[in-house]
């Protein structure tokens, strides 16, 4: 599939490590979409997250932090 869309690039290369839990949340949204992918979820994670008031950001960073 081929998309007008700047590819991103591949400089900044990032792996995190995911508990039990945030596994299974993330297999149940992939099990929405066959078009969602593990890197569409992570980004869109972040963008959710960015267009959050800043206050709203901080009290769900730290409540994950504190899991």
């Amino acid at each position: 599939m081929k998309t007008d869309r700047p590819r991103a690039r591949k400089e900044n290369i990032t792996s995190i490590r995911l508990d039990d839990e945030a596994v299974g949340q993330i297999n149940e949204i992939l099990d929405e979409n066959p078009l969602y992918t593990r890197p569409h979820i992570m980004r869109a994670a972040i963008l959710a997250l960015y267009q959050l008031d800043p206050l709203e950001r901080e009290q769900i960073i730290i409540a994950t932090a504190a899991r």
